[in-house]
């Protein structure tokens, strides 16, 4: 039998003449993307399809070196998508890629089933023979660009020159993509942040202008954040136990005369919940991005309040602390109303920034009486946000600010005059660890972030030490709760990437075999993949469900329609809409006293609990049994229960079972899987409907959860989505 390399080769020779040509005005449509492009992703979405053609390739792989490393990472793929999302690394002289990079020149493989490959992807997907050249920019192998068949010895030698060309062409192009991306951010990153230290400098001049703190200096600082900063901006500071706004900054006198209506009717007051008065009390910045009709609905006092500020076009707002020696004692907010900025973190920053240089100024302004030693070491314990510890030759502590007393919770009463590792066990580890450098020069010092050991807590401290001859200086702060946040995103990321792969896979696979046109498939056998692809569709769908409901109940988007129902019917439909999809080995019953009242509640978020609360039992049910979701009368209540007969859960688990991403079984040793979503929906909607949600549990013996709610009506209803009291 003739190998379809042959045929080709053959086909070729038959009509050199019309394939020469075509593959020339191919090569030169390659050359002409890879000119057009200067950015990279563009660049490498626009080539992959047409090197595929050139070849007349089933698939085509880029691959580009990681840097600093000696590994090529897939970055696009045409028939091997696969690799994209297994996140395959490749060592460089390692399988057939590796070979290319390591060789630097183009090579054939006409049998894929005797070469040693890395990729087990290439076999799963039925490639029998590969073709693959060095992309090469100034000497050094930037990446590789294979193609394959589907059918053995396919590809020629003419072949191999014709990629490497093209290689050659990408490579250039990639290149100068790579510099031009860089050179934007850089180019950018410079501008933002010549702007933010220019802007950060002019009000630092006009700080130290002043010999002595007044109202005239918020005043002049107000104005100078309008408009670079904000379009309106607002001063308040504690004055005898009260707020009183001393400074305002506006864009139009029509904004002030708002913004003077909304003080008038509506003070601003230290006992507030939102805007200046809770800044204060917190010592935390509020931001809102981006503000709504319906936030400003819910923050106002009264209509009339609302109206007001809808008046004044409130889009965003920033407020940030005045803090000075150690105390909150003012607030400024920060507006955007007439212009389309929005603020996020970078301006936040910058605000925050001139809120520490205004306190500055502040303190200084206060403490310019005493002497230039007494102010230079009240400026270090009281001004820096960072906890800034001395520890002497002998190991013992010498200053201790009170921004250390705040992160660690230790006065300095207690540990000034003593050993640091003995007031602090942890401490051994951070001195050994932490690189003390004889100089402050920014770019000399290098925090590190470590965990501090407190006895009953533990924290996270960004830390760095500058030495000088009579002791060590350490900066610190507090980075627990931000390295929390990363923890709970890297979780989501890989708990959602883990449960969206399997249902895509099965989705894709089914589709491919449906569209692939060389197979004779049967009416079952279409059936039974078009089965697949609405099951992993609906899985895809709850999936997704269970995450937009999360960021509902969040962000307070969650509204309920409160109705007169009959708890039992409802209890019947949940099930009878589980029965749909429930796996073989479960069977699943309704249990209704029969002597149940109607209820006022949201029938919707009731059914959204029930169901969550029956495919929390099937999943732990890998064993199969029987599963019942009962609804009994309790005075005032309607209770529900669903119990199984499945694994069961551990009384140290039981606490944690209704937090957000928590899994029973994270590594899914019994292949149980999910978002770890549903327990906290539950939780989350039972609460705003002013009821209560419990386990009860033995391992190996199933579980009982229950669900109280009330027979009347009471639901708190939606929560505020942003957080801003403007208080005049």
């Amino acid at each position: 039998m003739r190998s379809r390399g042959a045929e080709r080769a053959q086909r070729r020779a038959s009509g050199t003449a019309d394939a020469a040509a075509n593959r020339l005005l191919r090569l030169e449509a390659i050359t002409e993307t890879a000119l057009s492009h200067l950015d990279l992703e563009s660049l490498l979405d626009a080539l992959m399809e047409r090197i595929r053609d050139l070849l007349d390739a089933d698939t085509a792989v880029m691959l580009l070196v990681e840097d600093d490393e000696d590994v090529l990472v897939p970055r696009r793929a045409i028939g091997l998508e696969e690799e994209l999302e297994a996140d395959v690394r490749i060592p460089i002289g390692k399988g057939f890629a590796g070979r290319v990079a390591a060789e630097r020149a183009t090579v054939v493989i006409d049998d894929v089933q005797n070469y040693p490959v890395v990729n087990p992807i290439l076999r799963e997907r039925g490639v029998q023979s590969l073709i693959g050249a060095p992309l090469l920019h100034l000497g050094r192998v930037i990446g590789v660009v294979h193609a394959g068949s589907f059918t053995k010895e396919y590809f020629t030698h003419d072949d191999g020159l014709l990629l490497q060309l093209v290689a050659d062409r990408v490579a250039l192009a990639i290149a100068q993509s790579r510099l031009f991306e860089a050179e934007r951010e850089a180019r950018e990153d410079a501008e933002a942040a010549h702007a933010q230290v220019a802007f950060l400098a002019r009000a630092s001049e006009l700080l130290s202008s002043f010999d002595s703190y007044s109202t005239a200096t918020l005043e002049r600082v107000a104005e100078l954040a309008v408009p670079k900063l904000a379009d309106e901006v607002l001063v308040d500071v504690v004055v005898d136990d009260r707020l009183e706004r001393v400074a305002a900054a506006y864009s139009s006198p029509e904004q002030l005369a708002v913004i003077e209506e909304i003080g008038r009717r509506y003070p601003p007051t230290l006992d507030a919940e939102y805007g200046p008065g809770a800044v204060i009390r917190s010592g935390a910045s509020q931001i809102g991005s981006d503000v709504t009709d319906e936030m400003i609905g819910q923050v106002a006092r009264d209509a009339e309040h609302a109206q007001l500020i809808r008046t004044l076009g409130l889009k965003s707002f920033m407020t940030v602390p005045l803090v000075s020696s150690g105390r909150v004692h003012g607030a400024i907010t920060f507006i955007l109303s007439t212009s389309d900025r929005r603020y996020g973190p970078a301006q936040l920053e910058v605000a925050q920034e001139l809120a520490r240089r205004v306190s500055a100024a502040i303190e200084n302004g206060e403490l310019r009486g005493q002497t230039e030693e007494r102010a230079r070491a009240a400026l270090v314990l009281d001004h820096i946000g960072e906890g800034v510890v001395l520890v002497d030759r002998a190991g013992v502590v010498r200053l201790w600010n009170p921004a250390a007393e705040t992160v660690t919770g230790i006065p300095a009463a207690e540990i000034v005059g003593r050993s640091v590792v003995e007031a602090i066990p942890g401490w051994s580890l951070i001195r050994d660890r932490v690189p003390a450098v004889t100089s402050a020069k920014a770019n000399e010092v290098r925090p590190e972030t470590l965990p501090l050991d407190l006895g009953e807590r533990e924290i996270w401290l960004q830390i760095s030490g500058v030495t000088f001859p009579e002791g060590t200086v350490y900066a610190f702060r507090d980075m627990t709760e931000e390295r929390g946040l990363r923890e709970l995103q890297t979780e989501f990321v890989a708990t959602i990437s883990h449960e969206l792969r399997t249902p895509l896979a099965a989705v894709y696979g089914a589709a491919m075999t449906l569209q692939h046109r060389e197979l004779d498939l049967t009416d079952d056998v279409k059936r039974r993949l078009l089965a697949v692809v609405f099951d992993e569709s609906s899985r895809l769908s709850r999936i997704i469900d269970d995450v937009l409901w999360a960021s509902r109940l969040e962000g307070g988007r969650v509204e309920f329609a409160i109705e007169h129902c009959r708890p039992a019917a409802i209890a019947a439909s949940v099930v009878e809409a589980a029965r749909a999809h429930v796996p073989p080995g479960i069977s699943l019953e309704v249990r209704a006293h029969p002597s149940l009242p109607h209820m006022a509640t949201d029938p919707d978020k009731l059914r959204q609990i029930l169901s969550n609360l029956l495919d929390n039992a099937v999943k732990y049910s890998p064993d199969g049994g029987r599963i019942q979701l009962g609804v009994d009368p309790d005075t005032s209540h309607v209770r529900f229960s669903v119990a199984d007969e499945g694994l069961g859960i551990p009384l140290n688990e039981q606490p944690r079972i209704f937090e957000k991403f928590h899994r029973l079984d994270p590594n899914q040793t019994r292949g149980v899987g999910g978002t770890g979503l549903g327990l906290y929906i539950a939780r989350e909607l039972v609460m705003r409907m002013n009821g209560r949600i419990w386990v009860e549990s033995e391992v190996g013996e199933g579980s009982t959860f229950y669900v109280e709610l009330p027979i009347e009506e009471s639901v708190v209803g939606a929560e505020v989505l942003a957080h801003i009291q403007l208080d005049g």
